[in-house]
């Protein structure tokens, strides 16, 4: 997965313990809401944050585990990460 980052959300992702192995798994099988100012949020509901996947190894998915807390915005037009962060209270729509 070519994921394109910003200097903004490498330093956000180095600043909040998230990796970027992280940050794929959670675009990659999180739901996708739209923010309303051109942004795409993409997060792990709590109930699916178990949930292990064929491709990627136990001790990898255990690595990761506590960073799945979180949420990405991409950019909805050229598919660049914005920002990453740890999810603290639920996202009302």
């Amino acid at each position: 997965m070519n994921i394109n980052f910003t200097n903004h959300s490498r330093s956000r992702m180095q600043q909040r313990g998230i990796s970027k192995t992280a940050v794929e798994h959670i675009i990659k099988y999180g739901d996708c809401h739209f923010d309303g100012h051109g942004g795409k949020i993409f997060f792990i509901k709590k109930k699916d944050r178990d949930f292990r996947t064929s491709d990627l190894p136990i001790s990898k998915f255990e690595s990761i585990r506590k960073q799945l807390n979180g949420y990405v915005v991409i950019s909805e037009e050229d598919d660049v990460v914005i920002t990453v962060g740890h999810k603290y209270k639920r996202r009302r729509s």
